[in-house]
């Protein structure tokens, strides 16, 4: 089974890990806000401690954050790119000047772990509806194996 890390569970990221629920995947998720945490279990996911928790096991970390900067801190301030297998893949899906993706990229794949730049667009109502427009960049065999979890949100 696929198991997801999904940091970042406020108004796009909660209804996109909920969505995600619905179709069987297993998600592990973490944000600030212990709402966020409290829906995601009321939806049949597991809440985590940390993002470095979100990320144990996982075979993808899903980022839904604020912007740039916050993903950073996540991902190697945190811990949750340390936490993570070293299988897994990275899939930013924040919208993120094109010069900081190249960064955060270059660090995640040097670690020998997949990235894929995926923002979304679509809004609160398409995260809900599970509609969102996906526009993800990768290497073909990066972005194949996550295909199934993109169609699930969009």
């Amino acid at each position: 089974m696929t198991k997801i890390a999904f940091i970042g569970l406020g108004s796009m990221g909660g209804p996109m890990a909920r969505n995600l629920l619905k179709r069987s995947f297993e998600v592990q998720g973490f944000d600030i806000a212990a709402k966020s945490l409290a829906d995601l279990q009321a939806a049949g996911g597991t809440p985590a401690a940390s993002a470095a928790g979100a990320c144990a096991g996982a075979n993808f970390v899903l980022l839904m954050v604020v912007d740039a900067t916050q993903a950073q801190t996540v991902l190697f301030t945190d811990g949750a790119l340390a936490a993570a297998p070293s299988d897994a893949t990275v899939c930013l899906m924040a919208t993120c000047p094109p010069k900081s993706v190249e960064s955060i990229a270059a660090r995640v794949t040097a670690t020998g772990r997949g990235f894929i730049d995926a923002p979304v667009s679509g809004g609160t109502a398409g995260a809900i509806a599970g509609t969102l427009t996906i526009m993800a960049a990768a290497p073909q065999s990066i972005f194949e194996p996550a295909q199934p979890i993109f169609k699930g949100m969009g």
